[in-house]
């Protein structure tokens, strides 16, 4: 893509957020649905040097009085967005939405990643295209916690 870059609020990623929260009420506990935005760049592509597909942000005041009150912005490339399949979408949404913390902070991964996700789905699965898609299939994220709680009392 040619030209300067912008920023559009992405709508359709809206209903993404409203699913994934409903669905995934323990893991996504922390997450409000009218707290969070999520903004694509138009214009350009993702540099190659940038690895991650998207990024959240945590707002406060005073940005955030002037945010309709929403506390986070999730922030990606239009151009990923449309090149993903649906289970991508869902995936890259889900993983930024796990980083909410509550008033506008952000939790860390607890590795390279968030371990129940590379534990799930694989170490490669944001840019895996045949990635399962959480929505339309039931995932079991407790199975992945319940061991790494054992190992944590070890």
């Amino acid at each position: 893509m040619a030209g300067d870059a912008s920023y559009v609020l992405l709508h359709e990623a809206d209903d993404v957020v409203k699913k994934l929260c409903s669905k995934y009420p323990e893991e996504l506990a922390n997450v409000s649905l009218d707290e969070v935005a999520i903004v694509a760049i138009e214009g350009v592509d993702r540099p190659e040097t940038k690895k991650c597909f998207a990024k959240i942000k945590g707002l406060r005041p005073p940005v955030s009085l002037l945010t309709s009150g929403k506390n986070y912005i999730v922030e990606l490339y239009m151009s990923d967005w449309e090149n993903w399949t649906v289970a991508q979408r869902n995936i890259v949404i889900f993983h930024e939405l796990l980083h909410i913390n509550g008033e506008g902070k952000n939790k860390k991964h607890d590795l390279e990643d968030f371990k129940m996700l590379v534990n799930k789905l694989g170490i490669d699965y944001a840019g895996n295209p045949d990635v399962v898609d959480i929505l339309a299939e039931d995932v079991d994220w407790s199975i992945h916690k319940s061991a790494e709680e054992s190992n944590e009392k070890k």
